[in-house]
């Protein structure tokens, strides 16, 4: 035991208090207690010195230091009345006294209380142990790290990664996002849950774990397919991947500002933020991304999936289109994204670029809006795309932009123009949406504020550019 390194046992509903004989752990780096219902004055022996607050925060009951400002108190003094003491007797008194009373019964229940709690912290290191064996038996460590090669692989496990200066191991990944704990999530979703890691060196990176139990080689296949598609400056990069067994994740670079969803409708500064040539340079983005997909590499890549949760943001709020073609992997049926769903995937149950470009222009209204692309009242479900469409074929379009957008548009007709383009995504023909590569050309011509407005080439006729 004297070995145990790590021992995180936080949100476990353990009470009691915390037994001085952890602090014998000499070799404990990482000790987390949080979140429990322990109580008591936290020991300060050996080991235990080192460790922060954070290690014990969260047990409403426990007190002294490291926590600030929560002390243990005593029981509030009481005015005694002196009373003569009467003469204590020879020490070889009270020596017989307590023999003669049975002192080996006392010694008993003394021995019995330590060898308890004793057993009790063993026990709880133990289960640690086990706990943490079983998770890294699912992420076992791959031998040396990557040395000159791309990736190393055993028969149980493999890490693939694509940048050859990594020199890190899947476990050591794995425990730098907390072993998987709710600490580290930034994303959740059906299939598959995303965690951060923070690695020595100020390196981060986004590990989705996938759910469901994939079969090895068409994960690592469609993987390798998806990175082989995904060089391009507003897709996401694949970092590499790890496949076992019993868990399949892929690594990404972490995006510091979350996803343009929040951005949009969880952000109270995001009126400030979010002017015009941000908007639209986003919007732009996420088009070339979706472009590139479909004709831009050798392998044609459909995203599936297109919303705003799935467009994260770095530092400077430049967008990044993130799990393009992972749907595939994880279900061979239609994904209901309330909100963004095509109307003919209703009947054809296929994905195609026709339904990645009405997406889009969800996404795009969302953008020119700033509203969430459904909404409720009571039971009831409200679209923001009907509620779009039917004011903009009412000749009221202008009243769905919001005001930060209008306000900082140098170009009186380009929010209209934005609009239209979003309605042509939107309809309900797939033949008459255009392609994204259209959508990327009619974008780059709104967001060249200093130049003038180029007229895409369409395949079809549509009215692109009058406004509404």
């Amino acid at each position: 035991m004297s070995s145990l390194e790590t021992l995180n046992l936080q949100h476990n509903n353990f009470s009691g208090s915390i037994s001085p004989l952890l602090g014998g752990l000499s070799k404990l780096k990482s000790f987390n207690l949080s979140y429990n219902n322990l109580t008591g004055q936290i020991p300060r022996d050996g080991i235990l010195r080192n460790f922060s607050a954070a290690s014990f925060e969260g047990n409403a009951f426990l007190c002294g230091d490291p926590l600030v400002n929560i002390t243990c108190s005593s029981p509030p003094p009481t005015t005694l009345v002196p009373v003569p003491s009467p003469p204590l007797p020879p020490l070889s008194s009270l020596k017989n006294d307590l023999l003669s009373r049975g002192s080996n019964n006392t010694w008993k229940v003394i021995i019995g209380v330590v060898v308890s709690v004793f057993a009790l912290s063993m026990f709880i290191i133990c289960m640690t142990i086990f706990v943490r064996r079983s998770r890294m038996k699912r992420a076992r460590q791959v031998p040396n790290g990557l040395s000159s090669e791309r990736g190393v692989a055993n028969s149980s496990s493999k890490l693939e990664m694509y940048n050859r200066g990594f020199r890190f191991t899947y476990e050591e990944i794995v425990s730098h996002a907390g072993y998987y704990d709710t600490a580290h999530i930034v994303g959740k979703g059906r299939f598959a849950t995303v965690y951060r890691s923070d690695l020595p060196g100020g390196i981060q990176m986004a590990v989705k774990v996938f759910k469901d139990t994939i079969s090895r080689p068409a994960f690592e296949k469609e993987v390798e397919t998806l990175e082989s598609a995904s060089h391009f400056d507003t897709l996401l990069p694949i970092r590499g991947y790890f496949s076992s067994a019993g868990e399949k994740a892929i690594l990404y670079e972490f995006m510091p500002e979350g996803n343009l969803y929040d951005m949009l409708h969880n952000n109270p500064d995001a009126h400030v933020q979010l002017d015009w040539p941000i908007r639209i340079n986003i919007a732009m983005g996420i088009a070339q991304a979706l472009a590139h997909l479909h004709k831009g590499s050798s392998t044609r890549v459909l995203h599936k999936d297109v919303k705003s949760t799935n467009v994260l943001l770095n530092d400077k709020l430049s967008p990044f289109v993130a799990d393009y073609g992972t749907v595939g992997l994880v279900s061979k049926s239609i994904v209901e994204t309330p909100g963004y769903m095509a109307p003919e995937l209703n009947v054809t149950k296929k994905y195609t670029e026709k339904t990645d470009v009405y997406g889009f222009g969800v996404v795009l209204v969302e953008i020119l809006t700033g509203k969430k692309p459904v909404s409720y009242i009571g039971d009831r479900q409200l679209s923001l795309v009907n509620w779009t469409l039917r004011l903009h074929r009412s000749g009221r379009g202008r009243e769905v932009f919001s005001s930060r957008l209008v306000e900082t548009c140098p170009y009186p007709d380009y929010p209209d123009k934005a609009l239209n383009l979003a309605v042509l995504c939107l309809h309900e023909l797939p033949g008459q949406r255009p392609t994204m590569s259209e959508v990327a050309s009619m974008l780059e011509s709104l967001n060249a504020v200093h130049s003038p407005l180029k007229s895409p080439v369409f395949q079809h006729d549509r009215p692109l550019l009058q406004g509404s």
